[in-house]
């Protein structure tokens, strides 16, 4: 029952006081690591246990032995887009708000794990809601210092320490479990990047761990919800990841809204902040997304599609920047399943073929190596390498590795007789019920293409520009 992780008061002198091992009975692993600690407004000591799916605090007092008593969870829906986010150094109060300076990691595809420092902002009072977080890491590890080749080795950035000075904030960090290093940001850059999050408490907002012979024993972890608007309040509630409804008692405060108008396109806020950051314009003001000219519309409607009926093989002719790509990967993440394969031959020769002169030439110009790498380092960067391949090669020369298709998305070179040719190797593949996205068809150079999706599939919604005129579709397969 006892976790990994241990603490003790430092006397005036500098010694140690008792040693004590919060006990916390729902603990999520045999050895648990990360656990964050910082001093409440009110003087009593406050443990950051976990930060996603659930924000979970818990006041761990220095009597009866480090037993946790009050555990405080809202749920949330952050911007972080980086891979996984866990705890690092200890919180510290700016304004009426603590800010967490945390360490993030992600896979690069050769099993290799890469960190990164981001931060994020809570409460300064119970439940400790979360307000906004970095989209985006501050700092990334920095392979150059790392003192093995090993594969296995971990590009290691760990958050340890953090020091206000004025307008500055001084972050002390670990790297490669080896050396010390230190970053210094300006305190109000930091805040800018931070972008608000949605958070509600759950009715097990505050609420005493239940320690057997109390709990039911179904494997689940429960506390005695003490919540004052709940309807639970003084009974068991399960607080585990599958379970934690959102009480109907508690109302949210009137800024910070639960409920979004695209609810019903069954996109999380997560999965959509995601779609958001990896397909903004070149101009925005939180900075440019992946290269290419996928709307941020069209790439939400493309991942609801997949969330919704969960197709296992993805295939899009046409990757360049990953714009479409990506979303798509990132929707399959959040499925578990599934797997998006891109076919792209980053060649100029390739992607002007058979083009008007006017495009053939703009393409000609394109630096494809850089687009590709782009590309590539966005699936390996953002942990998607299990979600996507990058197939780098002409659509005619793979198209006998696919049987069975459930998504394809044409939007290769527009060549009339080029697009032509991929929806007679492709469209055979898509099974009954598969859906077909076509885009830019109101580019007279695809007609043929799309002539032939027409005539053998059902149209099922076209989306238009701002001129009226349907610039991608959406097809069935009949079954």
């Amino acid at each position: 029952m006892h976790t990994s992780v241990l603490f003790c008061a430092i006397n005036d002198d500098l010694t140690a006081g008792p040693v004590m091992y919060p006990e916390y009975p729902h603990r999520q692993l045999p050895m648990e690591k990360n656990w964050v600690f910082f001093e409440g407004d009110d003087g009593e000591l406050y443990c950051v246990y976990h930060i996603h799916p659930k924000h979970v605090v818990f006041r761990v007092p220095y009597v009866d032995g480090g037993r946790i008593r009050d555990v405080y969870q809202t749920t949330m829906e952050g911007a972080w887009s980086r891979g996984h986010y866990r705890g690092g150094a200890s919180p510290v109060r700016i304004g009426n708000e603590f800010v967490h300076f945390f360490h993030g990691m992600i896979r690069n595809g050769r099993s290799r794990g890469v960190y990164s420092i981001g931060a994020y902002s809570f409460q300064s009072k119970p439940p400790f809601r979360v307000t906004r977080m970095t989209p985006a890491p501050l700092v990334w590890s920095d392979n150059g210092t790392q003192p093995t080749t090993n594969p296995h080795y971990d590009d290691v950035i760990y958050p340890g320490g953090v020091l206000l000075e004025s307008d500055r904030v001084r972050v002390v960090s670990g790297e490669h479990d080896r050396n010390i290093a230190e970053h210094v940001f300006d305190l109000p850059d930091v805040m800018a990047a931070m972008r608000r999050v949605t958070a509600a408490s759950l009715c097990v907002s505050r609420g005493r761990p239940l320690h057997p012979p109390e709990v039911p024993r179904d494997g689940k972890a429960y506390v005695r919800c003490e919540g004052e608007k709940s309807p639970h309040k003084g009974k068991p509630v399960c607080q585990c990841r599958e379970c934690g409804p959102q009480c109907p008692a508690f109302e949210p405060d009137d800024d910070d809204p639960t409920d979004s108008p695209e609810a019903d396109d069954g996109l999380t806020s997560e999965l959509r902040h995601q779609i958001v950051a990896v397909t903004r314009p070149e101009d925005a003001e939180d900075g440019p997304g992946l290269i290419g000219w996928c709307s941020t519309d069209k790439a939400k409607a493309m991942a609801s599609l997949i969330v919704k009926y969960k197709p296992e093989t993805i295939v899009e002719i046409g990757v360049f920047g990953g714009r479409s790509l990506i979303p798509m990967a990132m929707a399959c993440r959040h499925n578990g399943t599934g797997r998006v394969y891109g076919i792209d031959p980053y060649d100029r020769d390739a992607a002007a073929d058979s083009l008007p002169p006017k495009d053939a030439e703009w393409w000609s110009g394109v630096e494809m190596e850089r687009v590709r790498k782009s590309a590539e380092d966005a699936v390996s960067m953002l942990g998607l390498s299990p979600w996507a391949d990058i197939v780098v090669n002409r659509s005619e020369n793979v198209a006998g590795a696919f049987d069975r298709i459930d998504l394809l998305h044409i939007d290769g070179n527009h060549g009339e007789e080029t697009a032509a040719r991929d929806v007679e190797l492709y469209l055979p593949k898509v099974r009954p019920g598969g859906w077909v996205w076509m885009d830019d068809t109101d580019n007279g150079t695809v007609g043929k293409a799309l002539g032939i999706v027409q005539s053998q599939c059902e149209l099922v919604q076209a989306y238009s520009h701002e001129g009226g005129v349907a610039e991608h579709r959406l097809y069935r397969v009949p079954l």
